[in-house]
């Protein structure tokens, strides 16, 4: 699955990830939705609390979510993303409106 990533002029801010736009709020480099998603942010610093009232889960002593709602989030050796949910393909295909496909 290819998406298309879209940044302002300056290539500084993330406006929009294929057709979903990203809008910011009005004093600052935080995003504010997600398309039609609203994202919550806990009160003290950047991490997102929320996307769309799907709340986030966190890591006690840092900052690698651990749940997405429902789903559970797996890394890699060296904290990168490996898995969201109970397959790949079948988080991204609800995530985006698509139903999964049969066999995940």
């Amino acid at each position: 699955m290819d998406l298309d990533l879209t940044y302002d002029r300056l290539g500084n801010r993330l406006r929009a990830i294929g057709d979903v736009q990203v809008t910011y709020g009005r004093m600052g480099n935080r995003p504010r939705t997600l398309g039609q998603w609203t994202l919550e942010y806990h009160n003290l610093g950047n991490r997102l609390r929320a996307i769309g009232g799907v709340p986030i889960t966190y890591h006690r002593m840092g900052n690698l979510p651990r749940t997405l709602g429902q789903w559970t989030l797996e890394y890699g050796r060296f904290g990168t993303l490996q898995r969201i949910g109970p397959g790949c393909c079948s988080f991204i295909a609800r995530w985006w409106g698509a139903p999964a496909p049969e066999h995940y």
